[in-house]
């Protein structure tokens, strides 16, 4: 959804820009939804914030970057299809990393999986534009991988306090960026920006809510607190 929206709506604007434009929208929701549940104070999620967090809000930044440029090089069919490989390399970490066990039919999925997008992604390798765009769909898949190792570390914090540290974070560190590719904003931008805020917003509250990595089910250590 966010690559469609940018895609057809945002094509002038540079991936740094719509990041940190668009994470301020999600940001103004996220308070929002805080304030009326009247969560911990804002001043203390960021003070109590661990370097976890930063690490997130890097891998945020240069994931959600890579992955707007391979928008603008390849087709966004293709950049779904490479996206599947985040819970593969999801699934890997887990393994390799944590050491989580899984079955035999799973390793038989992730093969199959490995194998099929690396049939989509044959055809479009033999010019250097497409090959860049496949390393930056790649390069945002692994991003997003590693975002769900990281942010399995914060399983026992509510989703919308990790969405307002992260954000916190991914603000000033897109400003420099955006500000050197500035481009001015007309109301079709503000509007689906505004849009995108609240996909990452939904996005946080039904997607990235299973904080387990890999494909094993969620563990009672793991369930993140309503």
């Amino acid at each position: 959804m966010v690559g469609l929206v940018t895609k057809g709506t945002m094509k002038d604007l540079s991936p740094p820009q719509i990041l940190f434009l668009f994470s301020i929208a999600g940001l103004l929701i996220i308070i929002t939804i805080l304030k009326a549940q009247k969560k911990n104070s804002l001043a203390s999620l960021i003070k109590n914030a661990n370097r976890n967090y930063l690490y997130i809000a890097i891998i945020n930044f240069s994931s959600f970057c890579v992955f707007f440029k391979a928008l603008k090089l390849i087709d966004i069919t293709v950049i779904t299809a490479i996206g599947y490989l985040t819970p593969i390399i999801s699934g890997l970490l887990a393994i390799f990393i944590l050491r989580e066990k899984i079955s035999s039919k799973i390793t038989i999925s992730l093969t199959i999986s490995i194998l099929g997008a690396f049939i989509v992604m044959k055809p479009i390798v033999t010019n250097s534009l497409g090959a860049l765009g496949i390393l930056c769909a790649l390069g945002s898949a692994v991003g997003w991988a590693l975002h769900a190792f990281f942010l399995k570390k914060q399983a026992m914090v509510h989703w919308l306090e990790q969405s307002f540290i992260i954000l916190s974070i991914v603000i000033p560190i897109s400003f420099p960026f955006a500000i050197m590719t500035w481009q001015p904003l007309t109301p079709r931008h503000i509007m689906f920006l505004a849009v995108l805020g609240m996909i990452y917003t939904l996005d946080r509250m039904f997607v990235t809510t299973q904080p387990c990595v890999g494909f094993l089910p969620q563990c009672s250590q793991c369930r993140v607190k309503p």
